[in-house]
């Protein structure tokens, strides 16, 4: 069972949305040419340096946390969301996935992000992952540079830092077919830095986004082992959304995921069709959700 709490701060979100509202218009962008030639030398770089990334680490399967509500809290899969919403923006998701069974997978994160004057945002998310003996608990913090493209797109390229602290509780696993086995007598505990890079695009009717939250490969077994049994590997994540006007009370708004771990795990998908309705008591929305 999913449960999604969405909350945003409506005082900063006013004072947000009268301080923009109030500067001269153009004031918060640069020329055409400008910004387009800025533009395209910046996903130059990211690309250049996101190709570095990815081909210069050697990588072993390992997943991430899966949130099939995903667009709700982008901050966690992309430091270039941090900011985007124009206003202090908290989020809180929690998945239990095959409830009722022993070693089930449950996550839970929360994060916050606010934007900081015209072009920056920060932001900052706890992660907790649990299943079956292991735990991944995860704190780090975003920045987000935004460069406006025209009246209604901007370009957000995000970097994010923190720290991995991953356990394994083998004393704790049901029925090991070598109860005398020392790997079960002992449990593992490694605290790993990390950061990661983002870069999102977007304006008021759709969005897409690139990003690699962490760019480190980390082993997570024991380190005096002789063998490598676990690694924590980098993954890399396409999102995009687009929304419909339906009527003036209901929006469509169909999202997809797609997860990828370079050339050792398949492409993962994700695709989701939401609806937003707008009524006299607040928005609710219904999603229809798939993944292959």
């Amino acid at each position: 069972m999913l449960h999604t709490v969405c909350l945003k701060h409506q005082l900063n979100a006013y004072l947000c949305a009268a301080y923009i509202n109030t500067q001269q218009p153009g004031a918060i962008f640069i020329r055409p040419k400008n910004t387009y030639i800025m533009t395209i030398r910046c996903l130059f770089s990211f690309s250049l340096l996101l190709y570095i990334c990815l081909s210069g680490l050697n990588l072993y399967a390992q997943q991430d946390a899966q949130y099939t509500q995903y667009m709700f809290n982008g901050l966690v899969i992309n430091p270039a969301y941090a900011g985007t919403r124009d206003a202090v923006s908290l989020t809180a998701i929690y998945r239990h996935q095959w409830a009722g069974f022993a070693g089930a997978p449950r996550s839970v994160s929360a994060s916050i992000h606010s934007p900081v004057g015209n072009k920056m945002g920060l932001g900052f998310f706890l992660e907790n992952d649990k299943i079956g003996v292991h735990n991944r608990l995860s704190a780090y913090g975003s920045y987000a540079y935004r460069i406006p493209i025209n009246d209604a797109t901007q370009l957000s390229l995000g970097l994010d830092a923190g720290l991995l602290y991953y356990t394994s509780d083998w004393t704790q696993a049901p029925n090991p077919v070598n109860p005398d086995d020392p790997q079960f007598a002992n449990n593992v505990s490694r605290v790993l830095p990390n950061f990661g890079l983002g870069a999102y695009w977007y304006s008021d009717r759709y969005y897409v986004g690139l990003s690699v939250p962490h760019l480190l490969s980390s082993r997570l077994d024991d380190p005096d082992a002789l063998n490598y049994v676990s690694k924590y590997d980098m993954h890399l994540f396409l999102t995009g959304g687009v929304v419909f006007d339906l009527s003036e009370s209901v929006k469509l708004k169909p999202t997809i995921l797609l997860k990828s771990i370079p050339a050792k795990a398949p492409i993962e998908f994700d695709a989701n069709i939401n609806f937003l309705f707008n009524d006299a008591f607040g928005q609710v929305w219904a999603i229809i959700a798939a993944r292959a």
